[in-house]
């Protein structure tokens, strides 16, 4: 049983956090990264984050989707987070932040408030799953990552998107 848009919206969520996804360590002040470093590291990330969200079996089963969905959002969750440690201190942070970081996050937080009540709706059985609104979600700028460089991580947003 899979509703028939959701899974794909909550896919396209996780691999879309995913093509940022990257770590600048433990925290500690570092210099910022120069941006070609800065791109590779967000783009293996990405690719890391990607494999691991396809890894992922689609559930075949009622009982199957609350895990698959927690499993994709915390993947997108900690990559996004990941990325927002990497690009702290870019000096371009505030470009990267207005077309990627702050769609993303926002894409996280949006199924994550979802989550509890996709979970109670399978609960109360299928057609109240399929009957529930799926939440809107903030749209990264692809063109503009484009622009600034990004490569995979927007091949795999487009993909997904459509």
């Amino acid at each position: 049983m899979r509703r028939r848009a959701t899974a794909p919206v909550l896919l396209s969520l996780a691999l879309l956090a995913a093509c940022g996804g990257g770590s600048s360590g433990d925290g500690e002040d570092e210099k910022a990264l120069e941006k070609a470093d800065f791109l590779a590291q967000a783009e293996k990330i990405c690719a890391d984050a990607n494999t691991a969200l396809q890894a992922e079996p689609e559930p075949t089963s009622p009982a199957g989707i609350s895990p698959y969905f927690d499993k994709l959002v915390g993947i997108a969750d900690s990559t996004t987070t990941d990325l927002e440690q990497l690009a702290a201190d870019q000096p371009d942070k505030a470009e990267v932040d207005r077309i990627f970081l702050t769609p993303l996050r926002g894409q996280v937080e949006a199924i994550q408030a979802y989550l509890p009540k996709a979970k109670e709706a399978l609960k109360q059985g299928e057609e109240a799953f399929t009957s529930l609104p799926e939440p809107v979600l903030p749209e990264a700028d692809a063109k503009a990552m484009e622009g600034y460089g990004f490569d995979k991580c927007v091949e795999t947003a487009q993909a997904e998107e459509g």
